[in-house]
């Protein structure tokens, strides 16, 4: 029978996985903050239930306590004062396990209606959410209401439909007959179910607490993982509310509320790094700086991880039929969030000899001048200007801006806002330096915050070109060039061209990639959900009975009644059989290019390579001695996992097979068929 909260909250389900199956526009939790859609009176209550947190310990209840801690500063000039529980972490990770259990035994269901309760209620607390954001990081109140209340929680949703998508996928019980000519033909009952991973690990960030940490976070809880959170130290207070929200759900459902967990600490300890190697955490969703997150990914072996690191987002700028939009866009995206944003530009290649335009030729000084001039345009009145800006979130940030600013040439100077409510909030308008394309060490590195240089190329062409350099290992690339660089850019290079000079509407976050509002990452992001991002964080186990014996079984599941050895081998003998048919068979074929796919609805196949999509070759047991897939770090087989983020179909070279010999192919192609074998890709 589905679970209540399951049944409850089915059609928001259903409607969801349309939504990702069409990849349109759609969302259950409204974007606007009136009244007339969230309720009279809604807005002053989630105020004053953020002001009744101030200065107190955060309810929050917790096994193993050992004291308080906490020290957030709100960017708008004041102390939040709040402190929360600190638990000893091998006490709470005994409690964490024992929780797991339970819930890991609940069906699909159970793990994706206490998925969308939580959320609905998390809706509900939207304005509380907002005053949390806004107080932690800075942003600007309905910034921090739309991008940390509706937009994250369509971001949860969003990886709750993929995670059920996927899941649903594999049937509980499957009849399968094979027939063998004048014997009995061979039978077997399937049973599958999904097991979960272990523990995951959410590593929040301090700028975008809530919409980078749900993807991850509901994507674990919906496939039956235990959730650990660890906010920013900067940034608790949004995840904590969400951990709360999460454990009275699961209480009320008659689960242990420790199958979530929330671990905040101060700053400048290695709570992250002791949780990440913790032998419990199978999961890590990351989002911060690229120094933290490379050295998950280089440690935390026992996991899959997942990572949004820094970036360098770039514009190319060769042409446009509309100069005035050009910039009004540019300074927009600039000013927003004082550039705090994984969106935000910082390069802007311009040919020193200037562009064409209707009105004219317009010169490299022309075009940046036009840029500080649109910036001055927008944040000229003090009152608007702080709502778009918001408030700087930590002294790194002004600490660089100082340091940009003899970099070079200053085309607009930063200064200064003071707000009209909060005048102790730190506001810093952007800063616009010009450089040469020559100055490559200076404008490749990432300067987080309200810093971008308008650099001077010998043309379009060699803008492509250090776009096309620094795009590998950095981060986004947005276009604005004729219609014949857009084509050419595509063709050549793979990039998504974006014109900048088309008028658009304003809003803190467009909807990009045509399902909720899609994230804009780059190509590693953690906060990014997909099914191949789901789907790994559990996998199936089959129990296959064959005249009362269970052949072909999966971790953790006994043999039920005698004979079972005696089958298997049998069955051993027809797969050894097919295999070996399918090398003779490629053996004479000429298509050296074909791969055979593996894999299974869930993603619980295991490729030759070990899943660990690396660089070199990785060789395999030739022996045939037993399935065991040898791996060296640092190494990818050719042709293997050509899907990243643990896709569900992952493919091996049938000529590489071949050349590793007989027992090696046997091996490898068995392996990738039993069930039990996990994937073990790691996002790279």
């Amino acid at each position: 029978m589905p679970h209540p909260l399951f049944e409850k909250h089915r059609a928001t389900l259903e409607r969801a996985l349309t939504a990702i199956a069409e990849r349109g526009y759609w969302s259950p939790y409204p974007e606007s903050a009136s009244p007339k859609v969230y309720g009279e009176g809604t807005a002053d209550a989630g105020k004053a239930a953020f002001d009744a947190l101030l200065n107190r310990s955060f309810p929050l209840e917790q096994p193993a306590s050992m004291g308080q801690g906490g020290a957030e500063k709100s960017p708008y000039g004041f102390a939040l004062g709040i402190t929360y529980p600190k638990s000893d972490t091998d006490a709470l990770f005994a409690a964490i396990t024992k929780a797991r259990e339970e819930w890991r035994r609940a069906e699909p269901e159970a793990w994706v209606g206490v998925c969308l309760e939580t959320l609905s209620r998390i809706n509900k607390e939207s304005f509380l959410i907002a005053n949390a954001v806004m107080h932690t990081t800075g942003q600007a109140f309905l910034m921090a209401f739309q991008a940390g209340g509706p937009h994250a929680q369509d971001r949860g949703l969003e990886a709750v439909a993929y995670a059920w998508d996927e899941m649903r996928r594999v049937p509980a019980s499957a009849q399968w007959e094979k027939p063998q000519g004048k014997n009995e033909p061979l039978k077997m009952e399937k049973r599958f179910r999904i097991v979960p991973r272990g523990v995951a690990l959410v590593i929040g960030c301090c700028t975008f607490p809530t919409w980078n940490g749900y993807p991850g976070f509901f994507a674990s809880l919906a496939t039956g993982n235990a959730v650990v959170v660890k906010p920013h130290p900067g940034a608790i207070l949004p995840l904590a509310i969400t951990v709360k929200i999460a454990r009275d759900v699961l209480a009320e459902a008659g689960f242990d509320p420790n199958v979530v967990t929330l671990v905040a600490h101060e700053a400048g300890d290695n709570t992250a790094q002791t949780l990440a190697l913790r032998p419990e955490v199978k999961i890590v969703d990351y989002t911060g700086s690229t120094a933290n997150g490379r050295w998950l990914e280089e440690h935390a072996r026992q996991a899959q991880v997942y990572t949004e690191k820094a970036g360098v987002n770039q514009i190319v700028i060769d042409s446009t039929a509309d100069f005035k939009g050009l910039v009004r866009n540019v300074a927009f995206s600039l000013s927003l969030y004082t550039g705090q944003m994984c969106t935000a530009p910082q390069n802007i290649y311009v040919p020193k000899g200037g562009i064409d335009t209707p009105e004219g030729h317009l010169t490299f000084d022309q075009i940046a001048a036009g840029l500080a001039d649109a910036v001055n345009k927008l944040l000229g009145d003090p009152s608007r200007a702080v709502e778009i800006l918001g408030a700087v979130q930590n002294d790194g940030v002004l600490r660089r801006l100082e340091a940009a600013r003899s970099l070079g040439a200053l085309v607009l100077d930063t200064h200064a806002v003071e707000h009209p409510t909060f005048p102790k909030a730190t506001i810093r308008t952007p800063l616009i330096v010009k450089l040469s394309a020559t100055d490559r060490a200076t404008y490749l590195n990432e300067w987080f915050g309200p810093i971008a240089f308008v650099i001077a190329t010998d043309s379009t062409d060699q803008s492509l070109e250090i776009a096309r350099d620094a795009i590998a290992g950095h981060g986004a690339l947005t276009l604005s060039a004729r219609r014949r660089h857009h084509a050419r850019n595509r063709r050549r290079r793979g990039h998504r061209c974006c014109p900048l000079d088309q008028p658009h509407r304003r809003r803190v976050r467009q909807p990009v990639g045509g399902f909720f509002r899609f994230p804009w990452h780059g190509r590693e992001s953690g906060g990014e959900c997909s099914a191949d991002g789901c789907s790994v964080r559990c996998q199936p186990v089959s129990c296959r009975s064959a005249s009362n014996a269970c052949v072909n079984r999966g971790p953790g599941i006994r043999d039920p009644g005698a004979g079972a050895e005696e089958r298997r081998n049998e069955i051993r003998k027809h797969q050894i059989r097919n295999v070996e048919g399918y090398r003779a068979n490629h053996a004479e074929s000429t298509r050296s290019a074909q791969q055979l796919y593996v894999g299974n609805a869930c993603g619980g196949a295991r490729c030759a390579c070990g899943g660990e999509n690396r660089r070199g070759a990785a060789g395999l047991a030739a022996d045939g001695s037993g399935q065991r897939i040898l791996r060296r770090p640092g190494s990818l087989r050719p042709g293997c996992c050509a899907r990243r983020n643990g896709s569900r179909s992952r493919r091996i070279d049938r000529k590489q097979l071949s050349a590793a010999g007989a027992g090696a192919t046997r091996v490898a192609l068995a392996c990738c068929m039993r069930s039990e074998w996990r994937c073990g890709g790691r996002r790279r």
